[in-house]
């Protein structure tokens, strides 16, 4: 499990958390995990993907609710679950990712970038 503490910037458009296999920007995604407060065409959307071969997988963007704030601080627990990734917002259930990229254990380093203030990560 992951935990993540942050805080997305006042002005913040988006931030992204990826667990990637590897440290560099080629490495494959097992998950792209992009919250978008205005990026493009998308308004308070959270984008779910992968990464495989340089290919990003199919997008999954269905959320019941928005719960990242621009200024506000936050709590992200991710799991490494057996048939996929669960994340958790504010202690509360967000989204299932159903793992692309196997073995899960390729998946080595936690990347975040983008407009958000990472106070606190924990791993257990």
């Amino acid at each position: 499990m992951i935990f993540i503490t942050g805080v997305p910037n006042v002005s913040a458009n988006r931030f992204t958390v990826n667990l990637a296999c590897g440290s560099s920007d080629s490495s494959d995604l097992s998950l792209h995990f992009d919250v978008r407060f205005d990026f493009g065409n998308d308004q308070n959307v959270v984008v779910r993907t992968s990464k495989q071969g340089g290919q990003y997988g199919n997008e999954e963007r269905q959320i019941n609710s928005f719960p990242f704030k621009r200024g506000e601080m936050f709590e992200m627990i991710v799991s490494g679950e057996m048939n996929g990734i669960k994340v958790a917002v504010n202690n509360q259930h967000f989204i299932d990712f159903n793992h692309r990229i196997q073995p899960m254990h390729r998946t080595d380093h936690l990347l975040i970038k983008g407009d958000v203030t990472v106070s606190h990560i924990r791993f257990q």
